[in-house]
């Protein structure tokens, strides 16, 4: 039994590590979208003087689904489907077997967490330049390639995006509100693909702007985190509470970093408070789950899971993470037969890697071997 407590242990560790993988936060998007309306031309508001510029070169492009709606009809034929564009943002195979047969000029990722996967792989492919980082995601040309007519994009072989110049954000964004909501939403999206040392520079610069402040200290939260500076990320998303309650980013980092420096009780009380507020969400439902999990709730840890799993399903989102955390969960809990239905499945989704798969093959043959003797 024991040996079974430890495998479990460990397969809960990589099934919350594919999950967080995948957790790509869109919060910043989510806030713009509070504003659009206000300046339907600003490229902080609406996307779509970025997607004017991809659209103009008239040759095949890759956005993730969130960009598809804002395209025009007689332009959507230089797009994939948006089923095969969901599913290659969380299979980066697929994305390069589709831009060899369409040879793609370039790719929008957004801030939509299922684009994780993809911008994660480009940023470490040698055929990927990153171009550009904006509030509305990353964009991504051929290393071979030579692309122009547009200002947010470099061509030939150049050495790719870099963080603007304090004047050219100041000229670029003359009201220092507007400069630091660009300035933060996009050291979110820079915290979301780990560019750590660019992030922290683009916050020290929205700081001296000395706006939203609630808003930078939810983003110094989010790096704290990254750069697992847990008690610092507390603190951060403690203030940052304090300022504006209803800031739901800050409050599921303050529960991640509760976890993580052993405030499971508080957590679990956080947890419960979010998911009556707000509706229940991919997001919320995990961190219900660890924080069950951390606390010793094994039957709320379980109810998180299945909730997560439903949500999935609807989604028609890939459920190897969750129902592998969710196959743990139920073998924890001594609920073997659930177990092992559940980690089957997890076994057939195709997202998951070799190593990943051999680990749940194990524990399932494990699993088999204990039913049997008992």
């Amino acid at each position: 039994m024991r040996s079974l407590n430890r495998s479990l242990e460990i397969l809960a560790v990589v099934a919350i590590t594919l999950l967080l993988a995948t957790w790509f936060s869109s919060c910043s998007h989510g806030k713009a979208g509070k504003r659009a309306s206000d300046k339907e031309n600003s490229p902080l508001f609406t996307p779509l003087p970025l997607l004017k510029g991809l659209l103009e070169m008239g040759t095949p492009i890759f956005v993730s689904p969130e960009f598809i709606p804002f395209i025009p009809t007689d332009r959507i034929d230089l797009l994939p489907s948006p089923d095969k564009s969901l599913e290659a943002c969380g299979n980066p195979s697929i994305f390069y077997r589709l831009a060899r047969e369409r040879h793609f000029s370039c790719v929008l990722l957004g801030t939509d967490r299922r684009s994780l996967p993809l911008a994660l792989s480009l940023l470490e492919s040698p055929l990927w330049r990153l171009n550009d980082v904006t509030p509305w995601g990353t964009l991504f040309t051929p290393i071979t390639s030579s692309v122009g007519g547009s200002t947010f994009m470099t061509s030939g072989k150049s050495e790719g995006w870099k963080l603007p110049s304090e004047a050219a954000l100041q000229k670029s964004w003359p009201n220092p509100g507007d400069r630091a909501e660009w300035m933060i939403r996009t050291a979110l999206v820079l915290i979301a693909v780990n560019r750590t040392s660019e992030a922290e520079q683009l916050l020290s610069l929205a700081e001296k702007t000395q706006c939203r402040s609630s808003e930078l200290l939810e983003a110094r939260a989010s790096l704290s985190a990254l750069r697992g500076r847990w008690e610092e990320s507390q603190q951060y998303a403690r203030q940052a509470i304090s300022k504006d309650h209803s800031d739901f980013a800050a409050r599921m980092t303050l529960i991640r970093a509760l976890i993580e420096t052993g405030n499971a009780g508080e957590a679990l009380s956080e947890s419960r408070r979010l998911v009556e507020e707000i509706p229940p969400n991919e997001e919320t439902l995990f961190l219900m789950a660890r924080a069950g999990s951390a606390a010793g709730s094994n039957a709320e840890e379980i109810n998180a899971l299945e909730k997560l799993v439903a949500l999935g399903r609807k989604k028609n989102e890939p459920l190897g993470a969750s129902l592998t955390y969710l196959g743990q969960a139920y073998g924890k809990n001594g609920e073997r037969g659930n177990s092992l239905k559940t980690l089957q499945e997890a076994l057939n989704c195709p997202e998951l890697n070799e190593k990943e798969r051999s680990m749940i093959g194990e524990l399932i043959d494990h699993l088999k071997i204990q039913t049997t003797g008992s």
